[in-house]
């Protein structure tokens, strides 16, 4: 999108907790620019249309993160290491290149190289995993050596499964259980709101468009009660759902020219959002970032309808990727996905002092008694933080 102008197999074997003391000295390349994803990703053979997705990356990073580059058959693949966006403390590792779990397991291994990198972070999370390689990842003779356990997702949009909607059902819906819908998208048809081309904006109508509708969505979010959080206060939640958007003006700067979206406007008021990348070699189209301003009944709908439309011409399926709430689930779901993907998270265990015997640093905390208290209230508050994207 281009706004208006403002006036593979490693052979090592070495596993995490046998790798030698001089080992993991090896650091990731930081990502300078997420445009350059496009080239590197370009050669994914994964089925998550978010893992193939560089806005994706800079959206959840906040615009930080790093590659890890290995060779399959000569041919380079990657990781993307992105700090998770809403716990502290925690890195995500995703695999765009990896279909299998054998190919997971060698990953896994060659993260072993950057054990004193990853040991900054407390936890280090393999992320939107298929479900199959998960399990069978879980089961694998090596699945402790590798310091692999299984990790319950609680704050990620992969809580519940990703969805590809096609394209063609949002546009012609057909049966008894669209009825709802179509008479939803007629309603709307009839009040003459604007569908507005996000590259016809100028930069600051845009950042202004998407600020406006966020913080409509917040008030309505925080004056039913629904995003209530204990021991946090109204202005500092308000600043955390904020931090995503921001993040989103920022990402359609840097990632112009594969960023397209739309914005529905009734008389002066910007009321609904989406913005979606446009990749060139897939049929997908990853949507990731659809907002309404309000509880108003069918304006959901109708910006999925608005969207089918502005894509048919490129693409057969829509990826409007997971839910973490089951009534985000089942709002998705009532579309009949075309594809569903379920996801887990793996932890992956790299502290740089794991060799020591853990009874040892439990003895300190004991020795440091006030270090302890300030550990625990650390900790109290890295759990006020984890709130959901």
């Amino acid at each position: 999108m281009r706004l208006a102008k403002d006036g593979g197999a490693s052979s090592e074997r070495t596993t995490l907790d046998d790798a030698p003391d001089d080992s993991g000295d090896d650091v990731p390349d930081e990502i300078s620019d997420f445009s350059n994803l496009r080239s590197i990703l370009s050669a994914s053979d994964t089925q998550d249309a978010y893992c193939r997705s560089p806005t994706y990356y800079d959206f959840t990073g906040r615009g930080k993160g790093w590659t890890v580059k290995y060779t399959v058959e000569g041919e380079d693949r990657y990781l993307i290491l992105v700090p998770h966006p809403n716990l502290r403390s925690a890195l995500l590792v995703f695999f765009p290149f990896v279909t299998t779990y054998s190919q997971l397991i060698d990953r896994v291994r060659h993260l072993s190289r950057f054990r004193k990198f990853l040991a900054r972070y407390d936890k280090v999370l393999l992320a939107r995993i298929e479900e199959e390689i998960a399990n069978q990842v879980l089961k694998h003779e090596d699945c402790a050596s590798l310091g692999l356990k299984r990790f319950e997702e609680k704050l990620l949009d992969w809580i519940y499964p990703s969805y590809d909607l096609c394209v063609e059902s949002l546009l012609s819906p057909r049966g008894a259980q669209f009825s709802k819908y179509r008479n939803k998208i007629n309603k709307f048809r009839e009040q003459g709101i604007n569908v507005v081309l996000a590259r016809d904006m100028r930069p600051r109508e845009f950042c202004r468009a998407i600020a406006k509708v966020n913080a409509n969505w917040i008030r309505t979010k925080v004056k039913g009660g629904i995003l209530s959080r204990e021991n946090i206060t109204e202005s500092e939640l308000t600043a955390v759902l904020k931090a995503p958007y921001r993040a989103l003006v920022r990402a359609s700067k840097t990632l112009e020219s594969d960023i397209d979206g739309i914005f529905l406007k009734r008389e002066n008021d910007y009321i609904a959002f989406s913005l979606w990348e446009t990749p060139s070699k897939w049929d997908t189209a990853p949507s990731f970032a659809s907002m309404t301003s309000s509880y108003e009944p069918g304006l959901s709908e109708y910006l999925y309808r608005c969207t089918a439309e502005h894509v048919k011409d490129q693409y057969r399926y829509i990826c409007v990727g997971g839910s973490e709430t089951a009534s985000l689930d089942r709002f998705k779901r009532k579309f009949a996905p075309a594809r569903v993907r379920t996801l887990r998270t793996i932890e992956l265990l790299v502290q740089a002092d794991r060799a020591k015997p853990p009874r040892q640093r439990r003895e300190i905390k004991l020795w440091l008694l006030p270090k302890t208290v300030l550990w625990i209230w650390r900790r109290s508050g890295s759990r006020r933080s984890q709130l959901s994207t």
